[in-house]
């Protein structure tokens, strides 16, 4: 799994806190839509921005760039919101779970202000479109392995598992280095000052150095292994047929 963004960590602590009760799609977003509605058809597949403003014939320049910006910001957030979710679903983090019977063909939720008026906008790319239908009326459930996942700062089960091999590794050679220099110590030392151990001593320290090196061998061996797995699985990921977000 990569690397979460900034704004998508703030989504993954929005959907665990609201895990309670009501955690959809809606919900998480809300608190950005102030003054912003969103408002879907589900037959046509038709999604569209509804911008609350003062007075639609006033509007001058100035406002027609803020408007711009605030129509791209908020459309970034709702791509980005709607691909979290497809992702965590598709790694097994969360469920999405369809209570109503029956759902409205059309449906809005936003922070639309009463008796303004407003203006409408589209999105560019109909994959969002498609997406917010989708998950729209979905409930998110989340998992405990959703919970360690934003516990361990969003580091993926692979990755963590990476991370604890490599690092079981590094101790291993660090035991069987420290095991050497003693053995090394010893020896100098014996053939320095002359003191003599016995047959039985020499082959006890020398049986005790064997069993870590094998140790050290099966540690390494099976961290080279996980690597060589995780590596393997970034590939493929990079290099497999890309396949569209949603079928239709």
């Amino acid at each position: 799994m990569r690397i979460l963004s900034k704004t998508e960590q703030d989504l993954c602590n929005r959907i665990l806190k609201g895990a309670i009760d009501n955690n959809y799609l809606s919900n998480i977003i809300d608190k950005d839509l102030r003054g912003i509605c969103i408002s879907i058809t589900r037959d046509t597949k038709m999604v569209e921005l509804l911008l609350t403003v003062e007075d639609e014939s006033k509007i001058n320049e100035e406002d027609q760039k803020n408007l711009v910006i605030n129509i791209k910001e908020i459309s970034t957030l709702i791509f980005t919101t709607v691909n979290l979710i497809r992702m965590l679903e598709k790694e097994g983090y969360i469920m999405l779970l369809q209570r109503a019977n029956q759902i409205p063909n059309i449906s809005q939720f936003g922070g639309c202000i009463e008796n303004q008026p407003y203006i409408f906008s589209g999105f560019a790319d109909e994959n969002i479109s498609l997406l917010l239908v989708e998950y729209q009326h979905k409930e998110i459930i989340v998992t405990e392995e959703f919970e360690e996942f934003c516990k361990h700062k969003f580091i993926g089960r692979d990755e963590r598992r990476f991370r604890r091999q490599n690092r079981n590794a590094v101790i291993a050679i660090s035991v069987a280095f420290f095991a050497a220099l003693t053995n090394l110590f010893f020896n100098t030392w014996t053939k320095k000052v002359g003191t003599s151990f016995k047959k039985e001593q020499f082959e006890q320290v020398d049986s005790d150095f064997k069993t870590i090196d094998r140790k050290l061998d099966s540690i390494v061996s099976i961290g080279n292994r996980a690597i060589q797995v995780y590596e393997s699985h970034k590939i493929n990921n990079a290099t497999g047929k890309k396949k569209k977000l949603i079928s239709r």
